[in-house]
């Protein structure tokens, strides 16, 4: 494959007043007169309406989800590994640091769920509800019984879209370039 981005950077000249809106929508007005702090807020400002309507689902999960930080971290970590997104997985290990993640932990994503580094119930079950939707787009009875005794619905769903979501992002990424 290629090297060579198959979607291009916008240059900031070639930037409508509605990437400029879409800038806005996951970030401060300000963002709205710089533009996209990422590679692939800037691929997305190609096609304004649709990076507006990525932006507002992406807002949910990062900025109003009713899951913790900690768990979302866990399943957009394990979902890059799963599928070798370097561009996630790169963005996503700062996030992790940031918000208190170990070294340790991060190397244990690579692990999974059976890693002995993942002594939290609650960790372990989101990491197999990442692989289950992984391996078979599902979660069989068990699965679903265990994440529900450590989450409520709203952060099951929370849950459930996250892992959709860095899914699909990590196909955009890795088929744009």
């Amino acid at each position: 494959m290629s090297t060579t981005p198959r979607v291009p950077l916008l240059p900031p000249s070639q930037w409508s007043e509605e990437a400029h809106e879409a800038f806005a929508v996951l970030n401060s007005s300000a963002t709205k007169d710089v533009g996209a702090a990422s590679n692939l807020g800037m691929t997305l400002a190609n096609y304004p309406k649709l990076a507006k309507a990525f932006y507002t689902f992406g807002r949910h999960l990062l900025l109003e989800s009713s899951l913790s930080d900690r768990l979302r971290e866990i399943a957009t970590l394990r979902v890059a590994w799963r599928y070798k997104v370097e561009y996630e997985w790169f963005h996503h290990v700062r996030f992790g640091k940031r918000i208190g993640m170990s070294a340790a932990e991060i190397e244990a994503i690579k692990t999974g769920a059976d890693d002995k580094v993942w002594t939290n119930a609650a960790d372990r079950a989101v990491l197999r509800v990442t692989d289950s939707l992984i391996d078979r787009s599902t979660l069989d009875d068990a699965t679903w019984t265990e994440i529900n005794k450590h989450l409520n619905l709203h952060q099951v769903m929370d849950l459930l879209f996250t892992v959709g979501q860095y899914v699909m992002l990590g196909w955009v990424a890795a088929s744009a370039g």
